[in-house]
């Protein structure tokens, strides 16, 4: 009876959730699958005149017009290079109680992982070339680290503003 007791203590604590896992030059990074309403291969966007830097325009995706973010922008301080692989993953973002999709632009998707929880760390003080505000955690898939981001600091619009035009 005993072993039973521990065992259900040790399958609790290897909870896991699932991450989609994407890079951007070197680094992988994610974020909780929940939040992804959808990932489609890169297509160009409509430049929209007089926006900031880190808005890479709008695309049409099924009769909605949505704006894309270049993240490459947004946490490097460089525009995105556009490859055969790039994409956009549109996930869900909540501003002053409603709901909006707003389009991420990525170098490629890597794939959707099952983190165990309990090995997502706290990130470190130092060596981060992003804000730290947009890091929820180091995780660990197998021999690979993810940044897990914090999609709502990533998709804050006052700390998206800051980056001006």
């Amino acid at each position: 009876m005993e072993s039973t007791l521990v065992n259900e203590h040790v399958d609790a604590a290897r909870e896991t959730g699932q991450y989609l896992a994407f890079t951007l030059g070197a680094t992988t990074y994610g974020f909780p699958v929940g939040c992804v309403r959808e990932v489609v291969k890169y297509t160009a966007a409509i430049k929209i005149p007089r926006v900031p830097d880190h808005i890479h325009g709008v695309i049409n995706i099924r009769g909605d017009v949505l704006p894309v973010i270049d993240l490459s922008h947004v946490f490097y301080g460089k525009k995105a290079s556009i490859t055969g692989s790039s994409g956009i993953v549109f996930v869900e973002e909540r501003t002053s109680g409603e709901t909006g999709v707003v389009g991420l632009l990525i170098d490629s998707v890597e794939a959707v992982l099952d983190i165990a929880i309990d090995s997502i760390e706290e990130p470190p003080p130092l060596g981060y070339h992003i804000n730290s505000e947009f890091v929820t955690g180091i995780g660990r898939a197998g021999e690979n680290f993810i940044v897990i981001l914090n999609i709502d600091r990533v998709l804050d619009i006052q700390m998206l503003s800051r980056f001006g035009a």
